[in-house]
């Protein structure tokens, strides 16, 4: 099957300079490969200014049959490729053309790429065209400022700076007009340039206006020369559509990159306008060596001949005249004479066509041979120089040893010059080991030597064998000497055997000091604590208690001492077992409540649901690394909360995360936190109690367990830790409150001013089955309980009301059980009291006593489970639209309980966008929204959506009073609900709608 080519270009494909490639890209490729399938993209600048049309285009492309090869060009859609089209053309074949961006850089990978850049030479286009106009002083460009006129733009900035006398004008923006005016402003002594520019493409004659100008004007495609341009050195599309060809043949055949050249500079020639030239007074002579002539009727013989082609001409007329004298001698008739006259015209006028082209063949390979010396002459100076210049000794010898070749680093190195070892053998001139020694490609030898005057040496050698076609097997030697690293990395060593000797002094000296305070300071503290137990009066139990805390500071600092003194020794134990990350940080958080509280904080435990399960650890030491990271964070947050988050990452790592709102860390402190001994300064807060070992130790045990630790803080911001540890699973069975659905459906309504806990157990309750509505205090209004509920809870987190006095109101109003969440010492005398801080079968337990709890029938108007079927009886199209994700998810699973699949926008723009898609017949629109709020919004979808296809649009507001309704219904809105969204407004609102959809329904198949 024929290979199937992609083209994607930044023109019409029916644009000249467009057409030109594609006929030079087909003859190259058909010539080397045969017939080929091609598909035509022209991608302009979708991106950048169209991205919606950059993603159909992408989404079409996929839909269609995967190319063998994909063909970029122009630098637009170089961009797209680069940008949003990198993923699905990884791996393809590519071949970029007409590219002023393209170049080796993207030859890198394994991905096949070649092609050919656009390389403007503009000094000598304006070189030869100021040779032929010597008296120019001022040039116009006509350029863009987009694309690839900005490309081009840089290539001025050198040219303006050598062409001091002549003044630049240039033209980017505006239209034929702005052209046109430029135009006029022009003297006799100017030129005309053209660059990358659509401005003249936007008037309907551009020849038109640059004849007009009654001036030359130059650019630098072939495809403008005689269309109002007088030409210069062109780019040659059609040549530039061969080398492509070639290149996607070499690509399709899956030749390696050294059999073809990668990057090719696209062709360039001097073509001329015949008319133009006379035009303007100039002739053949004129022009640059080579120039080709366009639209003249007789192409001339190249001037310029070789006298030997002539003198052949000559001498062959002459024998010819000589053969037809002959034969008119002997024949002497008139009818043989025409007929001689006539076969010498026809033998004369092919020999000179056959003698021409002889010498334009001659001529080409002349110049061709004249061209690759030079090269080659150059690219043996360049790597000559090399050679020489580099640090690295490098000595080639034949196969028995002698010595061909000696660069400059080489000789010094051995204080030889090459002259004296030429063709000697290097075993007598260099030190053993040197050269010759049996070895692979991959070895480096590390030799000793002693040089005179330069004593004793250490050189690191390389050899490697090779040969040149049509001669005898050589080998290379790389020498460099490398004393002085040897002496340094000596040192190394031995400093760093030093170091390890007084880490281990220093590790046992802790240890043993640690241990030998302990027994008196257990005598200390076991007194004290006896003493504590008799009578004492006030004075002496202050005292007393005073020693006992003073000495379990001290018994803290000597744990963390011996800790850290048993990980430096490398004696630190770690057993593993299973462990349940779940009930760990809950009973480490239980542990840290008492310090917690006694600051006025909160401790917060966010866990994804469902997703940590029991993992293979050590229990002790990762709660150790809690409790230290806990104890910091209380230790330096004044207010707010503490919040321990766990996540399950897609690399079989479990993510730690201790977030706090305490004063945070300078960024010049950070780096150095996990070092031991080491703690943050705290302006204005004094020196912090401890030996600054927890975050060292925590490091060092995560280290131990697999895993690595870091933080990020901001000075006044509070500081967030992380580490990971390797989530290796444990099988143990699933408890209940692990598995989704298994409280409900039943909806919950939950008061609580703390946006951490009221996030997690909404989260929580969410995965159990239970939908939540959250209710700020200050929002609070007797009216949410005439909603269908099924528990309620009240956070004893409250600003206003009181939390007392608001859950006695709540409990004398409602029909449904009502929680308290509260501290222990609260909760425990409220028999549906749940206690602080919250595990998470303690809560599951809490929530199943309470839903067991038979419910007031008044209050069952809606249940969930009564409207499954409303959407199959009166289906609708809904669109949901708040910035609050909580509010968001509560509305769409109120509305899939119905059987209602909604989509979802977080901000009015999202909302117009998908209203203006069409599809929609009902919007739940919020009002209050950052960037563009309901308001704006619904006023947009108005002007941009026509009216057949308007969706009806209901306002979500606390304001819907009969007034605020009247309000919405003149800005656009059909209908207001208030928040918060109670279950049987919302049915009474979906009903509404959709029965008025089903009307028109009707209305349009009875018609």
């Amino acid at each position: 099957m024929p290979p199937r080519v992609l083209m994607l270009h930044a023109d019409s494909e029916l644009h000249p300079w467009t057409e030109a490639i594609e006929a030079g890209f087909k003859a190259g490729l058909e010539s080397k490969l045969g017939p080929f399938i091609s598909q035509h993209y022209p991608v302009g600048r979708l991106e950048s200014s169209d991205p919606e049309a950059g993603l159909l285009l992408l989404s079409l492309l996929k839909k269609q049959p995967e190319p063998d090869l994909v063909v970029i060009l122009g630098d637009e859609p170089l961009d797209w490729a680069t940008g949003m089209g990198r993923s699905w053309l990884a791996q393809k074949p590519l071949v970029i053309g007409d590219s002023l961006n393209f170049s080796a850089l993207f030859l890198s990978g394994s991905q096949k790429i070649t092609g050919a850049k656009l390389d403007p030479d503009l000094r000598q286009v304006f070189s030869k065209a100021l040779a032929l106009f010597p008296n120019t002083k001022e040039v116009l460009v006509i350029n863009d400022s987009l694309g690839k006129g900005a490309r081009l733009k840089p290539y001025f900035t050198q040219l303006v700076a050598n062409l001091e006398k002549i003044d630049f004008v240039f033209v980017e923006k505006g239209g034929p007009e702005v052209i046109e005016e430029e135009v006029k402003k022009l003297g006799p002594n100017s030129l005309i340039f053209v660059g990358f520019s659509t401005l003249l493409a936007q008037t309907s004659d551009p020849q038109g206006l640059l004849n007009r100008s009654n001036l030359p004007v130059i650019g630098l495609f072939a495809h403008q020369v005689g269309r109002g341009m007088l030409g210069g050195l062109v780019f040659d599309g059609e040549a530039l559509g061969r080398i492509l060809g070639g290149q996607a043949a070499a690509l399709l055949k899956a030749k390696p990159f050294s059999e073809y050249q990668a990057v090719w500079t696209s062709p360039k020639k001097y073509l001329y306008s015949a008319p133009d030239l006379t035009r303007f007074g100039l002739d053949r002579s004129d022009l640059p060596e080579g120039a080709q002539l366009i639209n003249q009727d007789a192409q001339p013989v190249e001037p310029g001949a070789p006298l030997w082609s002539i003198v052949a001409i000559g001498g062959l007329l002459m024998v010819l005249f000589y053969l037809a004298y002959y034969y008119l001698k002997k024949t002497k008739t008139e009818r043989n004479l025409k007929q001689v006259n006539l076969w010498l015209e026809n033998q004369v006028s092919r020999s000179t066509d056959e003698l021409e082209q002889i010498y334009r063949r001659i001529h080409a390979e002349l110049l061709e041979r004249k061209g690759a010396e030079e090269a080659l002459f150059l690219s043996e100076q360049r790597f000559k120089a090399f050679v020489d210049h580099t640090p690295v000794g490098i000595c080639v010898t034949d196969v028995e040893g002698g010595i061909e070749y000696a660069n400059q680093a080489f000789c010094e190195l051995f204080g030889i010059k090459l002259e004296s070892i030429f063709g000697k053998s290097a075993k007598e001139v260099l030190p053993a080991g040197i050269i010759g020694q049996p070895r692979s490609s991959e070895d480096h030898l590390e030799v000793p030597v002693k040089l005179p005057g330069r004593g004793n040496l250490v050189l690191l050698t390389k050899g490697a064998r090779f040969e040149v076609p049509g001669g005898e097997p050589q080998e290379i030697t790389f020498v460099l000497d490398i004393t002085f690293q040897k002496r340094i990395e000596n040192k190394l060593r031995s400093a760093n055997e030093e170091a390890k000797q007084a880490v281990k002094a220093k590790a046992e000296f802790l240890a043993t000091m640690s241990h030998e305070i302990r027994t008196p300071l257990n005598s200390v503290l076991g007194m004290s604590k006896l003493i504590l137990g008799t009578e004492l009066n006030e004075e002496q139990e202050e005292l007393t208690q005073a020693v006992v805390q003073s000495g379990e500071n001290l018994l803290q600092i000597l744990n963390g001492i011996l800790d850290y003194s048993k990980i430096e020794a490398g004696k630190m134990p770690i057993h593993l077992g299973r462990v349940d990350p779940v009930e760990l940080i809950e009973s480490v958080i239980e542990m840290m409540e008492v310090q917690a509280k006694a600051k006025g904080l909160e401790l917060v435990c966010q866990i994804e649901p469902g997703k940590i399960t029991a993992i293979y650890s050590d229990e002790i030491r990762l709660s150790q690394v809690l409790l230290n990271l806990l104890g910091n964070a209380i230790k330096f947050t004044d207010r707010g909360y503490i919040q321990v988050e766990v996540k399950a990452s897609e690399e079989s790592f479990l993510l730690f995360k201790v977030k706090d709102t305490g004063i945070g860390i300078d960024e010049k402190d950070q780096s150095k936190l996990f070092e031991a001994f080491t703690q943050a300064e705290q302006n204005n807060q004094g020196r912090p109690s401890g030996t600054g070992l927890g975050l060292a130790i925590s490091a060092r045990l995560i280290k131990l367990l697999g895993g690595r630790i870091w933080l990020e803080s901001q000075k006044g911001q509070g500081t967030s830790l992380f580490f990971i540890l390797p989530a290796k699973p444990f099988e143990r069975p699933i408890k209940d409150y692990e598995r989704p659905g298994t409280l409900g459906p039943r909806r919950v309504l939950l008061v609580g001013d703390f946006a951490p806990r009221n996030l997690v157990l909404s989260e929580l309750l969410e995965f159990w089955g239970l939908p939540t509505q959250v209710v700020h205090s200050k929002f609070w209004n007797p009216e949410i309980l005439k909603g269908p509920l099924d528990l309620i809870l009240v956070d004893h987190n409250l600003t206003e009301p009181e939390p007392g006095e608001l859950l006695a109101l709540i409990r004398q109003t409602a029909s449904c059980p009502v929680m308290s969440i509260a501290p222990a010492s609260q909760a425990r005398k409220d028999r549906l009291g749940l206690a602080l801080p919250l595990k998470r079968a303690n809560l599951y337990q809490g929530l199943q006593m309470a839903l067991s709890v038979q419910q007031s029938p008044k209050k069952a108007v809606v249940q969930a489970g009564q409207y499954p079927q409303l959407a199959q009886s009166l289906p609708l199209a809904i669109l949901v639209v708040d910035d609050n994700p909580l509010n968001r998810k509560l509305t769409q699973k109120m509305l899939a309980r119905m059987g209602y699949l909604a989509k979802v926008a977080q901000s009015g723009i999202e909302a117009v966008a998908l209203a203006q898609s069409g599809g929609l017949q009902l919007i739940l629109m919020d009002i209050q929204m950052p960037t563009m709020d309901g308001l704006a919004a619904t006023n947009l979808i108005w002007e941009t959506v026509k009216a057949s296809d308007r969706p009806k649009i209901v306002a979500l507001t606390a304001n819907a009073s009969p007034e605020d309704l009247l309000i919405y219904r003149s800005r656009g809105f059909d209908g207001c609900l208030s928040k918060p969204l109670m279950p049987e407004e919302l049915i009474e609102c979906i009903s509404l709608w959709a029965r008025f959809f089903n009307q028109q329904d009707q209305t349009s198949e009875e018609a």
